[in-house]
């Protein structure tokens, strides 16, 4: 975005022709600062010809054509100015300090970021500084942080997307051996960070056993509702397929190629959607009715409908993330941008685990598993918490619908037209 002086002066340099453009150039500065204020261009033109400066509104819409600004920009340009003129002395110098921490891309960038990397380099050898080091430069690269910025938080991210990543390479998680090959590349370079750093050293820092970083894959309730929300506010047009294809995808738990091919039949008490999936295999799932109804006739969807539903809802979760609904350090955003559909999978599949107390079977059917045993090496065994919540020894501690909205954001769906 450009700043507001860089705006000023470019009116001010500009090239016209006209009393009406000269006008408006010499009054470039009064111009801005009105926009600035939140006065539109029609009540610019009224102000200048209250001063006896006869412009119209025409006249600033084309001085801002040729110099390819919209009174938007120039609006915020003002408004960042304003605050950083209200900055104090002290402020200003940490704001620039604050600027000034770069993500280091070298080692030697991310020596000079650490404080007490001398004394860690008088305990260690160079092999195992180099090991350490290559991990706290994926961290960093990772948050895109400076190494002080970095929080406990960071690191379990970044630990449950590394583990993701060798998943997902075809690495066996489970097996002993790997484990203790993750737990020496990465958690113990990040548990010595954490103590250097003052940082708070989590379970997840001390042992390499862990959950499935794919349990942590899953949109909440309200980042649900805002998906919906955000898709009728930026595609209104096209809100009824958008809709209709979240609504499958988490329902039916779909792969994207079965949103191109899937076809329901009505019963009586429920809907049957029945799709093909990757090699060809197909599947059978059921509907509730009152679901179908805002899908039906919206799907299948074309080829082409496909592509632009992706891309449509990458720029629904960075609405998300820019309106804080989700982190964008979250693995769940990071994620949902690199695998915009196969996200809702993981979220209904995750749903579905807490509703069903790990009933395999009803999973496996629902959503399409052709192999039980795949949910157990994709989202891990049930932790001893869990046995214990659906044995009913313990309370449960969150209570989990297998639906896209429930409770109170279901209501505010309805009451807002999106359901």
């Amino acid at each position: 975005m450009k700043r507001f002086e860089e705006i000023v002066r470019a009116g001010e340099k500009a090239s016209v022709s006209g009393y009406a453009m000269e006008a408006v150039k010499s009054n470039w500065r009064q111009i801005c600062e009105w926009l600035g204020k939140g006065l539109s261009v029609d009540d610019v033109a009224v102000a200048l010809q209250k001063r006896g400066i006869n412009v119209s509104r025409r006249t600033i819409f084309n001085f801002l054509q040729k110099l390819g600004l919209s009174s938007v920009e120039i609006k915020h340009a003002y408004m960042e100015n304003e605050k950083a003129q209200r900055l104090t002395k002290m402020e200003k110098l940490a704001e620039k300090q604050r600027a000034l921490k770069v993500v280091p891309s070298s080692r030697e960038e991310l020596e000079k970021a650490l404080s007490w990397f001398s004394d860690l380099k008088a305990e260690k050898d160079e092999k195992t500084l180099s090991h350490y080091t290559k991990a706290w430069l994926e961290l960093c690269q990772f948050c895109q942080k400076h190494p002080s910025d970095i929080t406990t938080e960071d690191l379990e991210e970044f630990l449950k997307a590394k583990l993701m990543e060798w998943q997902e390479n075809g690495k066996d998680t489970s097996l002993k051996h790997v484990k203790a090959n993750f737990s020496s590349m990465y958690i113990t370079p990040l548990r010595v960070f954490a103590q250097y750093q003052g940082l708070r050293i989590t379970p997840k820092l001390k042992t390499s056993e862990y959950e499935s970083p794919y349990r942590s894959v899953r949109f909440s309730v309200k980042a649900r509702y805002y998906a919906l929300k955000f898709a009728k506010e930026m595609f209104r047009e096209d809100f009824a397929w958008i809709r209709a294809s979240l609504l499958a995808l988490y329902n039916l738990g779909f792969r994207a190629e079965e949103l191109t091919n899937v076809s329901f039949e009505e019963t009586e008490h429920y809907v049957i959607a029945r799709s093909h999936g990757k090699r060809g295999l197909e599947y059978e799932r059921v509907l509730s009715k009152e679901v179908y109804r805002y899908i039906k006739g919206y799907l299948p969807l074309t080829p082409t409908q496909l592509k632009l539903l992706r891309k449509r809802l990458v720029k629904i979760y960075e609405r998300l993330a820019k309106e804080g609904i989700l982190k964008e350090n979250d693995l769940t955003f990071k994620y949902a941008c690199s695998h915009p559909l196969h996200v809702w999978r993981h979220t209904a599949t995750n749903d579905l685990i807490d509703v069903t107390d790990y009933n395999l079977g009803v999973i496996a059917e629902q959503l399409g598993w052709k192999n039980p045993a795949m949910i157990y090496k994709v989202y891990g065994r049930m932790s001893r918490t869990k046995l214990a919540e659906a044995l009913g020894l313990v309370p449960k501690k969150v209570e989990v619908k297998f639906e896209y909205v429930y409770n109170s954001w279901k209501e505010k769906a309805k009451n807002e037209g999106l359901l």
